[in-house]
């Protein structure tokens, strides 16, 4: 098995390559990886190893290890496809190009993007072979109703084994969920969610369901049988599932699409929760609820106060055109407050000076 560092895996630089539908078994109703993704070129084995060339030059990437003494690492990531699906020859003649990189210790490994339902015992050890040590799985739901709905032509059981099976196999997996596919309630929301605790992947990806333009989700739209979440619902949900998977220790790596010029421009996304910075704006929710909580504890009425955070957080706890800071203004009428950094103060801290009192809190 290839040697890694799997709290590492998911921090990676990423160099993508996409591999737009490639090895898709079907188109699901939601996806259209040409809009996602930003283009229909798909790459050749040929043109591999150049790209990574050419991105490695742009990255910014200082090998200082950290006191753990593991380096940060770049990863090629094949991404926009189900990598398994495709023959494992087509595989091979994508991934020697990256391996070799590998070996020429110009890249730490290998990602790649696929579905629990082309996950094998034969497949896993030939990707070993080829220096991939992270795998992605798309696995958006394990509501069976809502995953028939979707598109997704597999069981909670074959997601079940794909995940023992990379456990067992030591890779660094990673699985994407949605929120607000069609037929999906809260409560089925919340029970995927226990599921994929339980399965203990080592990040997750959270991606809202969009409207993109050419999918069959479009022509449910348009018949009025789909209605997308509104982003103020969608930012609720997430912030749930962010303090779930916290506190479970699994990492959230993402909260929402990576954002394209593509994606913004006019009649890309039909309809949908889009937001170009979703993740921000729901871990700036949760900065806003944290210091609420904080002023909470000691009164905060006809005070001055003033929220210390620790400096690098301090545009996440101010909120996006200030918007968190007018919040606690119009909460607090009668209060002066101020958000202000706090060099020594750690992550994860914040500190509340008012007139009088000065209260603590550690998440």
């Amino acid at each position: 098995m290839f040697e890694q560092n799997r709290s590492e895996s998911f921090r990676s630089k990423i160099i993508p390559i996409f591999l737009p539908h490639q090895g898709c078994p079907h188109h699901c109703i939601f996806c259209n990886q040409k809009e996602v993704t930003g283009t229909s070129l798909v790459h050749e084995p040929a043109d591999i190893y150049p790209l990574i060339e050419h991105y490695l030059k742009t990255i910014k990437h200082t090998r200082k290890k950290k006191s753990s003494g593991f380096p940060k690492s770049i990863e090629v990531a094949f991404y926009g496809g189900n990598f398994t699906g495709m023959p494992q020859a087509v595989q091979e003649l994508y991934l020697l190009p990256a391996y070799q990189a590998i070996k020429e210790r110009k890249i730490d490994g290998i990602r790649v993007s696929t579905r629990p339902d082309y996950i094998s015992e034969k497949g896993l050890n030939f990707l070993a072979q080829y220096g991939v040590r992270t795998i992605e799985i798309g696995v958006q739901s394990l509501d069976q109703k809502i995953l028939q709905k979707a598109g997704r032509t597999y069981s909670e059981k074959q997601v079940i084994e794909a995940m023992h099976l990379l456990h067992h196999h030591q890779f660094c997996i990673g699985l994407h969920l949605m929120v607000g596919l069609p037929e999906e309630s809260d409560e089925a929301l919340c029970r995927t969610v226990e599921k994929v605790i339980e399965l203990a992947p080592h990040f997750v990806r959270i991606h809202p369901t969009l409207v993109i333009k050419n999918t069959e989700l479009e022509k449910m739209y348009r018949l009025g049988n789909y209605t997308p979440l509104t982003l103020e619902k969608t930012i609720e949900l997430c912030k749930g599932l962010f303090l779930q998977f916290t506190k479970a220790g699994i990492t959230v790596a993402r909260i929402g699409l990576q954002s394209i010029p593509e994606m913004e421009k006019e009649g890309s996304v039909i309809a949908g929760p889009f937001h170009p910075a979703l993740g921000e704006l729901v871990v700036s929710s949760l900065a806003y609820d944290r210091m609420v909580n904080l002023m909470a504890k000691d009164g905060g009425h006809g005070k001055r106060v003033t929220i210390l955070v620790p400096e690098r957080e301090l545009s996440i706890f101010i909120g996006q055109h200030r918007q968190n800071l007018h919040r606690l203004q119009q909460k607090y009428r009668d209060t002066q407050i101020s958000i202000a950094p706090d060099k020594s103060l750690e992550r994860g801290k914040l500190k509340c000076i008012m007139i009088p009192g000065t209260c603590m809190e550690r998440i």
